[in-house]
């Protein structure tokens, strides 16, 4: 029952964030971040994207700009 509970939450964030995906189509985005980080940061930042369903695009903006990024482990 509990596993299914996390399906269901991690589904619905990963519809949270396709309704996000299609609303920023709109905003044209034409400047770019970069940071030099070592492998295991960059695989650390990776999973923790997928684990928020992000693409680490979307992942990295979000931490950098303040906005929550909720992980599938923190909802359980």
């Amino acid at each position: 029952m509990q596993k299914r509970m996390k399906n269901n939450d991690n589904d619905k964030l990963i519809d949270e964030n396709k309704d996000e995906e299609k609303d920023k189509k709109d905003t044209r985005r034409t400047l770019r971040l970069e940071a030099r980080v070592t492998e295991d940061e960059y695989t650390k930042a990776l999973e923790l994207a997928q684990s928020c369903g992000l693409t680490m695009s979307d992942y990295v903006r979000r931490t950098a700009l303040g906005a929550s990024s909720t992980l599938a482990a923190d909802r359980a």
